[in-house]
């Protein structure tokens, strides 16, 4: 294997002092922060574990393609990032790699909504095969900017403010969504009850599809909305860049020498692999709660929004904690809490 050559970094702030430092990681933290949370309060909306399955168990019978609906948006995420990370080892900066793919990538929720409404005369099968096309495209174009935004935040936040932003973000996410999941429900046809607190609002009186394609809707302008939040992220250069990146028959390799010789790196994705066969199941919770409960779908995604939204909280906020000094530990302790759920089973 031929030794990587390094491209010199052209680092564009040379001389800046501690506190202009400081100042930068500031102004970007509210920047990765508001991304986050909006980023993350759309994606609970058209949530993989719930509202996706549910729309789609009213479009087929097939319980294959409902487990597979819950699956697509990590499928599509995952697979482009190995050849966008070979890709980046070329670039010293990241940003636009992130920000100008990032612009047409979240209008396609918004019009996959539309795209309900022209079909809502079409047989169930045209809407099923646009839901997984447009879904499929935007887990794509998702996993193309997953990798610079995550290289960003390494490059561009220090240490603390990293800990802060996934810890804060998430538990911010987590109290919004206890207000916006009985939203969700509403737009699916159930009152609206708010901790116990009964909201009086006209009935929307939308049937299927028209109630999801509100529920589209509504989580593509949010992620829209994403889109000035990365435009003014200033970047810090991160690590020297190869002047060229490396061949497949090159990098693979390279790859599988990293997973046995970094036990550490190792350990991560055997966790990944297992917690994704772990959550093959959760597409199905919703299904039971509908078809065997008798539970109506706004009851139901309104229910296990919250109950996910508790346990994000509750999580988001030990780690903010602790976070930075005890990574491993909130990563274990996470880890058997969700051995949990089979044992319940």
């Amino acid at each position: 294997m031929s030794e990587p050559t390094i491209a010199p970094v052209v680092d564009r702030n040379p001389h800046l002092s501690s506190a202009e430092r400081a100042s930068i990681y500031r102004r970007n933290f509210f920047c990765f922060l508001g991304d986050l949370l909006l980023f993350s309060i759309a994606i609970q909306f058209i949530d993989a574990s719930t509202v996706v399955p549910d729309f789609v168990r009213k479009l087929t019978d097939s319980e294959i393609l409902i487990a597979m609906s819950s699956q697509v948006f990590s499928i599509g995420y995952l697979m482009p990032q190995l050849l966008v990370a070979r890709s980046l080892t070329r670039v010293a900066h990241k940003k636009w790699w992130f920000v100008g793919p990032n612009i047409p990538i979240r209008f396609l929720v918004l019009v996959f909504a539309g795209v309900i409404v022209l079909l809502e005369n079409q047989h169930h099968t045209w809407i099923l095969i646009a839901f997984f096309v447009v879904y499929g495209i935007a887990a794509l174009g998702d996993g193309l900017v997953g990798v610079p935004w995550i290289d960003l935040i390494g490059s561009s936040l220090d240490d603390k403010r990293r800990a802060r932003l996934f810890g804060w973000g998430n538990a911010l996410v987590g109290v919004m969504m206890l207000f916006l999941a009985p939203v969700a429900g509403y737009i699916l046809g159930e009152p609206i009850n708010i901790l116990g607190w009964h909201i009086d609002l006209p009935d929307l009186n939308l049937s299927f599809p028209h109630n999801y394609a509100l529920l589209f809707a509504v989580s593509g302008v949010i992620f829209a909305l994403t889109i000035p939040a990365g435009l003014f992220i200033r970047e810090l250069p991160g690590g020297k860049p190869r002047l060229t990146a490396p061949p497949l028959r090159e990098y693979l390799p390279e790859l599988l020498t990293v997973l046995r010789e970094d036990h550490s790196f190792r350990a991560m994705i055997i966790v990944r692999v297992l917690f994704a066969f772990f959550a093959i199941a959760t597409p199905f919770y919703i299904g039971l709660a509908t078809d065997h409960l008798g539970l109506s779908s706004g009851t139901a995604v309104r229910n296990l929004l919250f109950m996910k939204t508790v346990g994000i909280v509750s999580g988001s906020l030990l780690f903010a904690r602790i976070g930075d000094r005890r990574t491993t530990f909130i990563v274990r302790f996470g880890l058997g809490l969700g051995m949990l759920q089979p044992i319940f089973a």
